[in-house]
């Protein structure tokens, strides 16, 4: 059997364009990395915080709260960036860049020194809504502490 010419140019002309067409609309962006939306996460919290502990150099345990307390989140300089500040009774600590992804808030570990000596700082949370919950790891001289925030958007 031979191929004609006017089957071939039939092809060429009509089945090859069909087939480049529907691989075009085919092409999408499929990451599946969250979207960054920093500006769901700025504003001020109200809420609590919970904390437990191990005090260092000892089997005693500590339990305490916090509440009223506030959470201060504040847009960052990097587009997946905010500043987040965390406000008790005894006084408010500096802003710390903590990292959003999606409703995912992440703190890395961030060392302060004062008066009182070292203190490190980690943690973790998500934002439903207007609901913050986070978990802050705090480990200083005194001992290891976590603290559970639970605070809702003003």
């Amino acid at each position: 059997m031979k191929t004609s010419a006017p089957f071939f140019l039939f092809c060429l002309k009509t089945i090859v364009p069909v087939l480049i067409l529907l691989s075009f609309s085919a092409c999408k962006n499929d990451s599946d990395e969250p979207q960054t939306n920093t500006a769901t996460f700025v504003g001020t919290y109200n809420g609590k915080m919970v904390s437990k502990g191990q005090l260092a150099g000892s089997s005693s345990t500590v339990d305490f709260e916090f509440d009223p307390m506030k959470v201060l989140i504040k847009a960052g300089s990097k587009s997946n960036e905010v500043q987040m500040q965390v406000d008790t009774d005894l006084g408010a600590f500096d802003y710390w860049p903590a990292t959003v992804s999606g409703n995912t808030l992440t703190l890395s570990k961030q060392t302060m020194k004062d008066d009182f000596g070292t203190m490190t700082f980690e943690g973790n949370g998500t934002l439903s809504g207007k609901a913050l919950t986070f978990t802050l790891k705090q480990v200083d001289e005194t001992g290891t502490y976590t603290h559970q925030i639970t605070a809702t958007k003003q």
